[in-house]
């Protein structure tokens, strides 16, 4: 059952001014304005939480995927944007058999080796960011950065409702460089594919997100 929704914040942060891109630049696409993270021509694909075929398994010991899984099917959207044959049951299987978790916390290091191999992206895990330490506007710059560099970011939020926790993947930047996110509690918020839709939008989806800290990783080519 996917998490209930809040109001949408009223005053959004100030965005940062959106950087140049560098020099690897190439591994994005400008759609009507928008900035969106591709790899061979394509987004990042938007799993969901409730998807049946993956929402009844249980997270380590007591939640379920449907229930309280954004983590996991986040993890399961950047593993297969990199090329890697993953989905958040095939991520859940293989967590459960190398000790991926915590309780029902996953361990992202664990999270990213799933189905590693030759042919795709080595992925590691780099020093979270919290926005308590470094302030919301220190975040934003770092995700516009990421989305120049051609790499989604898991973020984990907040609603504004109730305050409980959720993650999202940020795929692109807006026409004004505000985040765009994949949002696995919500068919509508695909940033990838309609970045025109407000529930697509960190701060135009009706669940009022702010963030509380940035997930990065770092990825290799060279694998």
């Amino acid at each position: 059952m996917a998490p209930e929704r809040g109001t949408a914040r009223e005053t959004p942060p100030q965005v940062p001014a959106t950087p140049e891109p560098g020099p690897e630049a190439g591994v994005f696409e400008v759609r009507t304005g928008h900035q969106i993270v591709t790899r061979g021509g394509l987004g990042v694909p938007h799993f969901l939480q409730t998807d049946e075929a993956w929402s009844g398994r249980l997270l380590g010991e007591t939640a379920t995927i449907g229930d309280a899984g954004s983590a996991i099917v986040c993890v399961a959207m950047v593993l297969a944007f990199y090329g890697r044959d993953v989905d958040p049951a095939v991520l859940d299987e293989w967590l459960d058999s190398e000790g991926g978790y915590l309780g029902d916390t996953v361990r992202f290091d664990v999270a990213l080796a799933c189905r590693q191999d030759d042919q795709t992206a080595e992925l590691s895990m780099v020093q979270e960011v919290t926005a308590d330490a470094e302030g919301e506007e220190f975040l934003l710059t770092m995700l516009a950065e990421r989305v120049f560099a051609g790499a989604p970011t898991i973020l984990q939020v907040s609603r504004s409702g109730d305050r409980s926790l959720h993650h999202v993947v940020v795929v692109g930047l807006d026409d004004q460089g505000r985040p765009l996110i994949n949002d696995p509690s919500n068919p509508s918020a695909n940033g990838s594919e309609n970045p025109e839709d407000a529930e697509a939008g960190l701060f135009t989806a009706t669940a009022g997100y702010r963030i509380e800290k940035l997930i990065p990783h770092a990825h290799d080519e060279d694998g």
